[in-house]
């Protein structure tokens, strides 16, 4: 190192805090912040690109951190002192951490699916107006949130949908993920989208042979909709991800289905049982229990290892998922003996929160297809995101902890799995059991380890 030159935090970094964790330096490609100790956040303070290395402000403990940051490649040396960029210098953000918006622009869509949780082909939830989701994504920026996810209702059906792109993408915020039924997916719009240097991946609905997708979606040709929309993403580069609803008549199709998304060059998919909320209440015929759902997961894992894993990420419900070779079964989240009654009971909720079209905040989609829940959490317009963030029943459920699941529920402190378990799925939960309970117990989860699931499944993975 010459240590006549000056150091700065490289361009792609920016110094960032929240509530809890006001120490941070935050890739602005979109990466994982790294949160910091108070000692070394004042050292990189000084690494602004005024300071050469041999600096008096550079001895001592803050050369340590120096060299650990340079080797970690936070840092950049410069011949002649240059400032950080202005959107490099901290910003402190007066709410918790999140790191994603997962939001549904449109309560609208141009299918008919029977199980639509938001009853979307009735329009029952509103569409906001351009005005109102540019304030949004302003909102959204101002809690300092990296990435943005978006969904409906059917979000393509917004003539101003590259327009809300623009707005998040002027924050610096990243687009993830487009979730659609690809029928209105064409070349002009990944043209859009590539003009402005934004690649998301899109996921999109896929219920198996033409028959059932068609039936379940509620349109005629929406198999070959979604199917040409997938090997066109394909084609141009965009990634691809599809989720599968299993009832009564595709149940026996999964094999094929996985197979066809496989070719199509489909990289995640995920697996559950239909669930018979919203215009589902008309398909209880159709509705299969947790027990047949995972009976065929069991029957097709070792299928799926046989077929050499067509799709590479896998999750079949809260029973089993694959990545790329790697295995999980079950929550898994926490091993056996450790204490983990201070961690989060959900971890996806506590960094991802869901925006309904009617801006009601909540930790996740499944806790918008019963009524109750969403009246129990707060909606834009009550307050702010940053408000949410800072102290609402919203903030209050996603920051619940394991101890506080165990003690609500002291059947469950003694059970063997309560580590593994954690508490299972909230979401899951709360259609089980209602909203006024939401650390009640998820069934689901109770049948996968006390049901001999997991054992099951775990017997059979390749060790």
């Amino acid at each position: 190192m010459d240590r006549r030159r000056y150091i700065r935090i490289k361009p792609d970094y920016a110094l960032r805090g929240w509530q809890g964790l006001p120490y941070a330096l935050v890739r602005r490609d979109g990466g994982p912040p790294a949160f910091l100790t108070p000692d070394v956040f004042r050292t990189v303070r000084f690494c602004n690109g005024r300071f050469p290395a041999d600096s008096p402000v550079f001895l001592g403990k803050r050369a340590e951190h120096v060299e650990e940051l340079d080797r970690l490649g936070f840092l950049e040396y410069l011949d002649e002192p240059r400032n950080l960029l202005p959107e490099q210098r901290y910003r402190y953000h007066d709410n918790r951490y999140l790191r994603m918006v997962h939001w549904s622009l449109t309560g609208r869509c141009n299918y008919r699916c029977r199980h639509c949780y938001m009853s979307a082909p009735h329009g029952v939830l509103p569409q906001p107006t351009t005005e109102q989701c540019f304030a949004i994504a302003d909102q959204i920026a101002d809690c300092g949130v990296a990435h943005v996810s978006l969904t409906g209702g059917e979000p393509l059906v917004r003539s101003d949908f590259l327009a809300i792109v623009d707005r998040i993408l002027e924050h610096g915020m990243h687009v993830d993920v487009i979730m659609t039924n690809g029928s209105l997916v064409d070349d002009e719009l990944l043209d859009g989208l590539e003009a402005r240097g934004c690649r998301p991946e899109f996921n999109m609905s896929f219920d198996g042979p033409r028959r059932w997708h068609d039936w379940l979606r509620g349109v005629d040709g929406a198999y070959d909709s979604v199917r040409r929309a997938l090997a066109l993403c394909h084609e141009r580069g965009f990634v691809t991800g599809a989720e599968l609803v299993l009832h009564r008549g595709n149940l026996h199709t999964l094999r094929e289905s996985v197979r066809e998304l496989g070719e199509l060059g489909v990289a995640s998919l995920k697996v559950n049982r239909l669930s018979c909320v919203g215009e589902g209440e008309a398909l209880s015929d159709y509705a299969i229990t947790a027990k047949e759902e995972y009976d065929a997961y069991v029957d097709y894992i070792p299928q799926y290892i046989e077929d050499g894993m067509p799709v590479p990420y896998l999750m079949l419900s809260g029973l089993f998922s694959a990545s790329d070779g790697e295995f999980s079964v079950g929550s898994e989240r926490h091993p056996e003996g450790e204490d983990s009654g201070k961690k989060v009971i959900c971890a996806a909720a506590r960094t991802t929160m869901y925006l309904g079209p009617d801006g009601r905040i909540l930790p996740c989609i499944p806790m918008s297809q019963l009524e109750a829940a969403s009246e129990v959490f707060p909606r834009i317009g009550e307050m702010t995101i940053a408000e949410a963030l800072a102290d609402s029943t919203y903030l209050s459920f996603i920051t619940k902890t394991l101890g506080d699941y165990l003690r609500h529920n002291p059947e469950c402190a003694g059970c063997a799995y309560r580590n593994r378990c954690g508490g299972g799925c909230r979401g899951q939960a709360v259609l089980e059991n209602g909203a006024s309970d939401l650390l009640g117990v998820d069934p689901d989860a109770c049948l996968i380890f006390k049901g001999g699931y997991y054992e099951r499944v775990k017997a059979m993975l390749p060790s």
